[in-house]
């Protein structure tokens, strides 16, 4: 019919632009950078393009990157999908790696303030935070992101590490119980599962998840 000539003549028109453009979205990096050459002034390609950044461990490129993202839209990202890193998240990571917690939680505050329903943020404040030594308040960030993912099995884990450092022994169980339900491979769940067991004197509970632990591939 008359829609599928159209779409023919569509794809013949632009075939030689969707090969250059194929060049460009092989991946996301390529997607991203290419983008900020394009589009400079684009906070979303800069934060995105940073995200990239950080996967290959190019640190200070990316807060270059993520810094203008900030500089030129720092509101726009609470009207973007879930999905979208916020600059100030990735920026708030960065500086965790780098053990600057008081800079890191600084932005990552800014980043859940701007995503709130973003559990990614979160949960690294939640890491910062507990890094720090807040560990109250670490339990409320990992609650959170667990409230808005509901099937991640990392903030129960995540909780569960922050109970054992309280020596909430009976709380670390059951995070890890929950974390391993939903994530059945995940080796440090088991860790701190067996370790929590042990200190209340459960060994043959320890034991029993032990041999589990042993039967993962």
């Amino acid at each position: 019919g008359l829609v599928g000539v159209a779409v023919v003549v569509v794809l013949t028109l632009y075939s030689t632009a969707t090969v250059r453009q194929n060049t460009y979205w092989k991946d996301g990096y390529s997607l991203f950078s290419h983008g900020v050459k394009v589009s400079p002034n684009s906070a979303i390609h800069r934060a995105n393009y940073a995200h990239q950044l950080v996967l290959r461990n190019r640190l200070d490129e990316a807060m270059a990157q993520d810094r203008e993202a900030i500089r030129l839209a720092p509101l726009d990202f609470g009207l973007l999908p879930e999905a979208v890193f916020a600059p100030e998240a990735d920026l708030g990571w960065m500086y965790l790696l780098r053990g600057e917690t008081q800079a890191a939680e600084e932005h990552l505050r800014k980043a859940t303030r701007i995503q709130p329903k973003n559990p990614v943020g979160h949960m690294r404040l939640g890491y910062v935070l507990e890094k720090g030594g807040q560990l109250a308040t670490a339990l409320d960030a990992f609650g959170r992101a667990q409230e808005l993912d509901s099937r991640n099995p990392f903030p129960h884990l995540a909780r569960g590490n922050v109970f054992v450092k309280l020596r909430q022994d009976q709380d670390a169980i059951e995070a890890f119980q929950l974390a391993l339900t939903l994530g059945p491979g995940i080796r440090a769940a088991y860790e701190g599962l067996i370790q929590a067991l042990e200190r209340q004197g459960r060994l043959d509970e320890a034991r029993h998840w032990r041999a589990k632990l042993l039967e993962l591939p």
